[in-house]
Parts: C-alpha cells; sequence; structure tokens
C-alpha cells in the first residue's frame, strides 16, 4: 500500500488575509481539535458513556464467579393470643411469645455451559417459646443443590458471545466519537474561517470604495469626473458597509458556536490559522469491507443485532418446553441444643423433576415464533442496506480527498490571479481606464476565489476526519 503525502505550503498567506501569522493569540485547526477533545460536553458525554459500557461488561464478568451470601432474621418476635380448636369443636384462645430466628450463608456458582447453577449452602433456625421458656435448633450444616433446565434457553451462552463483542464496539464507539468531534470542530472551525474571510473582505472593499468616493469627490470639485460615476462609487460604497456589518455578525454567530462546542471562549482577537500542511493518509488500494470490519464501531453494532436477533429466536423456540430438574443432598437435624444439630445430623435427599407445556395456546407460540424469524430476516437485510450505505459514504470520502488535492491547489492559483487582477483594476480605476462595473466585477472575483479557495481546504479536511476511524 502506497503512502500518498500531499504537503501544501502556503505563501501568499496575505491572500488569505494574514491567518499564516503566528502569534500568541492564534490557534491552528490542531489547537481547537485537541481543546474540544478535552474540554468539549460531548468529549465528556462520550467518556461517560464509554466508563459506563466498561463497567457494564465488568460485571458481566463477576456474573461468573462465585457468589457467597449471608442471609439472616435476627428477630420474628410475636406477643398475641391465637385460636386453638378442640376436640369438642369450641375453640380456646391461648397467649404466646415466641421468636424465630434464622441464619444462613450460601455459596453459588453458575454453569454457563448449561445454563444451570450448583450451590452450597448452610441454613440454621432457632425457635423460642418464652412463656413454656424452651428453645429449639433446626439446622442444615450442608446442603449442595443442583438446579439444571433441559434443553432450554441459555441466556448465560448468549452473554458470553455478545458482552466482548459489545466490549470492542465500546472501544471502536470512543474512536468514533473523538473523530466525530473532530469532524464537527472542523466545521465550525472553518465557519469562523470563512466568516472572518468574508468580513475582511468586505471591510477592504468598503475601505477602498471610501478612498475611491473620496477621489472622486476632488475630481468632481474640478469637472473632471462625472456625479453619475461619483453616484456609483457612493453606492458601492455603502452596500460594501451593508455587506460588511452582516458579515461581521455572521462572524460572530459562527465564533460563539465554536467557543460553545469547544468549551473554551474564543474572541475575535485570536486568529484561526488556515492548516499550513495537510496531513498524511493511506488512500491506496484500500479494502473498504476490511477497513470497515476491523475498525468500524458500526460493523460490531452489526454484528451485536444479528446476535441479539439469533438470541430472541432461539428464546421463543426452546420456550414452548420448560423442563427443569432439581438435585440436593446435605444433612440436616433439629433437636434442643445446638452442638447436636452440627454433631447428630442425618443424611437428607430432595430430587424434583418440573414439566411445563402448553396443550392449547391456539397457535400463538408457532406465530410468535414466525415473528422472531421475521425479525431478524428484517435485521440482516437492514444490516445489508447499511453496509452498502457506508461503503458508499466511504468511496465518497476517499474520492473526495484524491480530488481536494487538485482543487485546492487549482483554487490557490484561481487566488493568486484573481488578487493581482483586483489590485490592477484598482489602480486603473483611478486612473480611469476601466468603469466601475469592471472594479465590482473583479472585486467579486477576487471574493469568489477566496471563498473558494478556504472551501477547497475544508472539504479536503472534512474527509479527511471521516475517514480517520475508517484507515489507519
Amino acid at each position: 500500500m502506497k503512502l500518498l503525502k500531499y504537503i501544501i505550503i502556503f505563501s501568499f498567506c496575505s491572500a488569505t488575509n494574514g491567518y499564516c501569522q503566528s502569534s500568541a493569540n492564534d490557534y491552528t485547526l490542531e489547537n481547537i481539535i485537541e481543546i474540544a477533545k478535552s474540554e468539549s460536553i460531548a468529549n465528556k458525554i462520550s467518556v461517560a458513556h464509554h466508563q459506563r459500557n466498561i463497567a457494564q461488561y465488568n460485571s458481566y464478568k463477576k456474573l461468573f464467579l462465585p457468589e457467597i451470601s449471608f442471609t439472616s432474621n435476627i428477630l420474628d418476635y410475636s406477643k398475641d393470643y391465637f385460636s386453638v380448636i378442640q376436640p369438642s369443636g369450641t375453640i380456646s384462645f391461648q397467649s404466646r411469645s415466641q421468636n424465630y430466628s434464622t441464619l444462613g450463608l450460601a455459596i453459588t456458582q453458575i454453569v454457563p455451559q448449561t445454563g444451570g447453577t450448583v450451590s452450597v449452602s448452610s441454613n440454621l433456625t432457632r425457635f423460642d417459646d418464652f412463656i413454656l421458656k424452651e428453645k429449639q435448633y433446626n439446622g442444615i450444616p450442608i446442603n449442595l443443590s443442583i438446579r439444571q433446565p433441559i434443553n432450554a434457553y441459555n441466556e448465560y451462552k448468549w452473554l458470553n458471545i455478545i458482552e466482548p463483542i459489545r466490549l470492542e464496539n465500546t472501544k471502536r464507539r470512543s474512536v468514533a466519537e473523538l473523530a466525530q468531534i473532530s469532524l464537527l470542530t472542523t466545521k465550525l472551525y472553518f465557519n469562523v474561517i470563512e466568516g472572518k474571510s468574508s468580513f475582511d473582505l468586505s471591510e477592504e472593499a468598503y475601505k477602498t470604495f471610501q478612498r475611491l468616493l473620496n477621489e472622486e469627490k476632488e475630481k468632481v470639485k474640478f469637472g473632471t469626473t462625472s456625479l453619475n460615476k461619483y453616484s456609483q462609487i457612493e453606492i458601492q460604497m455603502l452596500d460594501a458597509e451593508k455587506l460588511r456589518n452582516a458579515a461581521l455578525e455572521d462572524l460572530n454567530n459562527s465564533i460563539v458556536e465554536l467557543s460553545d462546542y469547544i468549551g473554551i471562549h474564543i474572541s475575535k482577537d485570536n486568529e484561526l490559522r488556515l492548516p499550513s500542511q495537510l496531513p498524511e493518509i493511506k488512500i491506496d488500494n484500500i479494502d473498504l469491507v476490511s477497513s470497515m470490519e476491523k475498525n468500524m464501531a458500526e460493523y460490531t453494532e452489526f454484528k451485536i443485532k444479528a446476535l441479539e436477533a439469533q438470541r430472541d429466536l432461539e428464546k421463543v423456540k426452546k420456550e414452548k418446553y420448560k423442563i427443569n430438574v432439581g438435585l440436593s443432598v446435605g444433612y440436616n437435624s433439629t433437636d434442643n441444643h445446638l452442638g447436636n444439630v452440627y454433631s447428630r445430623a442425618n443424611p437428607r435427599q430432595s430430587a424434583t423433576l418440573s414439566l411445563n407445556f402448553p396443550i392449547l395456546d391456539w397457535g400463538r407460540l408457532k406465530e410468535t415464533a414466525k415473528a422472531a424469524e421475521y425479525n431478524l430476516k428484517e435485521v440482516e437485510l437492514a444490516i445489508e442496506s447499511d453496509k452498502k450505505i457506508i461503503l458508499q459514504n466511504m468511496r465518497r470520502a476517499v474520492n473526495g480527498i484524491e480530488y481536494s488535492i487538485k482543487d485546492i491547489e487549482i483554487s490557490r492559483k484561481m487566488l493568486e490571479i484573481a488578487k493581482q487582477r483586483y489590485s490592477l483594476l484598482i489602480d486603473q480605476f483611478s486612473t480611469g481606464k476601466i468603469t466601475v462595473t469592471d472594479l465590482i466585477n473583479s472585486q467579486q472575483e477576487n471574493n469568489v476565489a477566496n471563498q473558494s479557495y478556504i472551501r477547497s481546504l475544508r472539504k479536503y479536511w472534512e474527509n479527511y476526519y471521516e475517514l480517520t476511524v475508517f484507515v489507519k
């Protein structure tokens, strides 16, 4: 892959209103972008979003670690009367004063391969009868239990497939959001430059017509010019003043927009310099599909959407029949003495098998499965469509880079010619060799050439930042 490096040094900074001059109040595009990447609200939102996603991923990873839990119900005291049915059928009310206390400790482990759980637990219950002054203990010193769904939807399997991709997407999205900040900052930066250029050109035109008007005023006194020509120049001066005021308003608005976005104050006293060179970027023989897969957040998002649709389809299909198996072995005992609960414990076992399946649901589950299948198909088609759009945009940006290089050079030459011609015609107008119309046309050509040059630079930089995530 060839490395195309285009560097254009702007030796004609005076033609672009001195933007290449360096001073303490100057900002370069790179300066402003770095400020935006650290100070802008957009960056702070991006950082918070990234940190949230990292925390969610860490939470997912810890889901598969053994969980140790402690439960207790230290106080469950009651003092009241309760009814007791006698053999004769009558009811006798008796008083009671008692308390239940429970303690439990358990270690639980998820088995992601099967979707089941394994746990080891120990429990102790104490019952106090304060009227009879008796106490009793019931305990399970140790118990091992397994809960396993059979041929069921396994949430943990899908988490292990999707979450690592989601983490990769988080990293790519952070890079993409920084590139988006760079792109938007570039647009706002060039808005200010274009606004400053328009203001400077209109200010220069106003001063030029003001000077020419003063010259014509003297000529009117000596009868060497006509009032019609004088009026034409005066109208052009007033029009230039209007354009200057409008350009100043636009400039102020663009400065405010840039300042608000990047998070620091930029004033009219700060000069935003035109970039002195164009950055390096690899654009020859780009494998667009491969680059998208390696770099773009959209690609991982596509994978996540497809996997989620597959997951939902599997979930619907496997929820039709629910079979759960439970096995439990351990020891338990009851005694008036705490020590005997553990020393005289007896074996205990339990097994459960539960079934749940519909006999008549009028085809609801079948239709739900169809909907999930169509959703998967729709997602896959939407992904293919989005991929094509992204590739089209990337081809446009790559082509834009190549065309911008040529356009910048052409615009630079046009600007040099237009500036020289405008300067020459100003002198010729003072000597009466050309008309006001000729001067106005030359001024407009100079303005158009100036703006065209700035916009050609703008186009290159915007295309560059569109490609910074895509091409590395």
